[in-house]
């Protein structure tokens, strides 16, 4: 139950996020912190009530948490590089929101995630290309549809 509850709150929280980046080309920093809130939630649920811990206990977190990290650091290294070439790399609300919905996944998740992501990704990106012949996009539509099937599987 508590992770159907968990589903559907992120699931809402990555519609809101994907429609103000259509809209924007900006990532609020309040859908990040709301994601990091609830895992903190998620986190005390499962251990005062003993529920789910491999999904939600604090060795889950502590994992996803690292391999957040480490992605996240991967991101913002190829970011510097790219923004070094003058490419147009990833935004920071686009690794910021990557790195909230990584602390929900374990490592596996986490892989689908990221291939999930780019196919989503490549598919938006080229709709956005037929249509507004604008290299860039917004890419929280694609982190959202990479996240959710993760979490789904």
């Amino acid at each position: 139950m508590l992770s159907c509850i968990a589903f559907v709150v992120c699931a809402l929280i990555m519609a809101w996020v994907s429609a103000w980046d259509i809209r924007t080309r900006l990532i609020p920093n309040a859908a990040v912190a709301m994601l990091f809130i609830l895992r903190i939630a998620l986190l005390a649920a499962s251990e005062l009530l003993g529920m789910q811990a491999e999904l939600f206990g604090a060795g889950a977190f502590l994992l996803s948490g690292l391999a957040a990290a480490v992605t996240l650091a991967l991101l913002l290294l190829s970011a510097h590089i790219l923004r070094r070439r003058n490419a147009q790399p990833i935004g920071g609300g686009d690794i910021k929101l990557f790195a909230s919905c990584f602390l929900y996944l374990n490592l596996g998740q986490l892989f689908l995630m990221l291939l999930a992501t780019s196919i989503a990704g490549l598919i938006t990106a080229a709709v956005y290309w037929q249509r507004k012949h604008d290299p860039t996009f917004p890419f929280a539509p694609a982190i959202a549809i990479g996240f959710l099937v993760a979490l789904v599987a």
